[in-house]
């Protein structure tokens, strides 16, 4: 079983990428797949990288990591060759939930743990836009979007787009002010959060018992090796050899 690999969506071409374990390999040691990859941004620099168009098998974790760079959604999948998480952020800017995450959340309903999982990527290219960077730079962003699919079938939302809003789901609060209005998506949010987090609840059970039935990961059969502490002796344990415990 190979390590497990942490995915990311590519926000520019679709597909996922996840960064390498061993960054000091050169072109020749890379037959396995991976690829270096150059980027701009935030800062030039470069990895090596493992990507895919598609994350298949079976889910056997879900959680959110509050991490140091903000919360994370995290979902396990398993399959012959070893387990992959696709991670993604939980928060796009204070007070409004990512778009990915949210996507998520409208379809974990529908989601059946008891049937393999196929996770995509869909390129909106009719949504394309332009912006500007702090630099003045012009750019274009084209939107790409998160799909499941399970039994040959897209994973539709569990809350219907009708008549301008999500059917089931709290409107956003909104307050004028100077002729200009402000959007409160705190009652939104809240929903979201606790419909992935009954998901992760709900399905606790399940996911141990995946788990349990799976070989190890190389990092879960390293946490289960003996380590070997050095004992170091000193003037008092000699007093301890009588005591009943």
């Amino acid at each position: 079983m190979r390590d497990t690999r942490y995915w990311k969506k590519d926000n520019t071409n679709g597909g996922y990428w996840s960064k390498c374990r061993d960054q000091n390999i050169n072109a020749s040691e890379a037959n396995d797949g991976r690829v270096l990859h150059k980027y701009t941004r935030p800062a030039p620099g470069q990895r090596w990288q493992y990507t895919t168009d598609n994350l298949f098998g079976n889910i056997e974790s879900a959680w959110i990591d509050n991490g140091m760079y903000g919360d994370v959604l995290n979902i396990g999948l398993n399959h012959e060759q070893g387990v992959d998480v696709l991670s993604v952020p939980v928060w796009k800017k204070e007070g409004k939930l990512s778009t990915d995450f949210k996507g998520i959340a409208k379809k974990i309903p529908n989601i059946s743990v008891h049937s393999p999982i196929s996770i995509s990527t869909w390129t909106n290219v009719k949504g394309a836009y332009k912006y500007k960077d702090p630099q003045g730079n012009e750019h274009t962003s084209i939107p790409i979007y998160i799909t499941m699919q399970q039994g040959g079938a897209n994973i539709a939302s569990a809350f219907p787009w009708e008549n301008g809003k999500y059917v089931g789901v709290p409107e956003a609060d909104s307050t004028v002010l100077n002729d200009k209005t402000y959007y409160d998506y705190s009652k939104q949010n809240n929903f979201f959060l606790d419909t992935v987090n009954r998901f992760i609840q709900d399905n606790h059970a399940v996911f141990e018992e995946r788990k349990a039935n799976r070989s190890m990961t190389p990092a879960e059969q390293e946490k289960q090796e003996p380590k070997n502490i050095p004992v170091t002796a000193n003037a008092d344990d000699d007093d301890d050899d009588d005591m009943p415990w």
